[in-house]
């Protein structure tokens, strides 16, 4: 493999481990608490925040050209980074 190519595949593991998680946070067998969702409803001040909402702002976030240029470096890294963003319902 080229080194874009390398780069692209660890990408796409990174990315499937993360759908994994996701989904696994999504299921009805879920170990995981309600932690997530308690920190989003109090930063947020809004207790009609779901699970479901914090995932479809956790995936406009990150396709977000702004997150992506701002985190550039960070994501040929690290994993992403979840930032709370000033108005949670224009990602979610």
């Amino acid at each position: 493999l080229m080194p874009t190519q390398k780069h692209n595949f660890r990408i796409c593991l990174i990315v499937s481990h993360i759908l994994k998680t996701l989904s696994s946070f999504f299921s009805k067998k879920s170990k995981l608490t309600y932690f997530p969702e308690s920190e989003f409803r109090t930063h947020y001040r809004d207790d009609l925040i779901t699970k479901w909402d914090i995932f479809h702002y956790t995936y406009g976030l990150w396709h977000h050209p702004d997150y992506r240029e701002k985190y550039q470096m960070n994501l040929k890294r690290d994993l992403p980074h979840i930032p709370f963003a000033e108005d949670f319902w224009r990602f979610a």
